[in-house]
């Protein structure tokens, strides 16, 4: 368990802080006795890399799908590795923002054996119930997206 601490300034006034607990996902799901993790959602600001392997047992356990926001070419390439060598296949990569000084990609993933031998994409619309055929991406705020049809 990990623990961050801010401060900050309320306009001239003295000054606030907030300190928050953090856990893995992995101890989290261990020690609440959790028997089943169908679905992952990924949004930390960077951080993706590090909840990923936070949660690496998780994955492997419960095989979830998982949707990561990812900020940045690098933790982009890193997670392509990282997926693969957990046996996770990343199916869909969307833009996240439309912007073009910054790089923010949602990558779809699930187990390689939810795919089988036949068209990945049509095989990853069924497994993530996503018509993509048909569906459009639209962005509604710094941190949220909706996949409608």
């Amino acid at each position: 368990m990990g623990q961050v601490t801010t401060e900050g300034s309320n306009h001239g006034s003295r000054p606030s802080g907030a300190s928050v607990s953090f856990d893995t996902l992995d101890n989290l799901v261990k020690s609440l006795g959790i028997d089943q993790v169908s679905a992952i959602k990924v949004d930390v600001e960077g951080a993706e890399l590090a909840v990923i392997r936070g949660a690496e047992k998780t994955i492997s356990k419960f095989g979830p799908r998982l949707v990561i926001e990812v900020h940045g070419n690098d933790n982009l390439t890193s997670l392509r590795h990282v997926m693969k060598s957990m046996n996770m296949r990343v199916v869909f990569e969307v833009p996240a923002s439309p912007r073009r000084d910054e790089t923010r990609v949602f990558v779809f993933a699930v187990p390689f054996h939810f795919m089988g031998p036949a068209s990945p994409g049509i095989r990853a619309r069924k497994v993530l119930g996503i018509n993509f055929n048909a569906a459009r991406l639209r962005i509604t705020g710094p941190h949220s997206a909706h996949i409608f049809e």
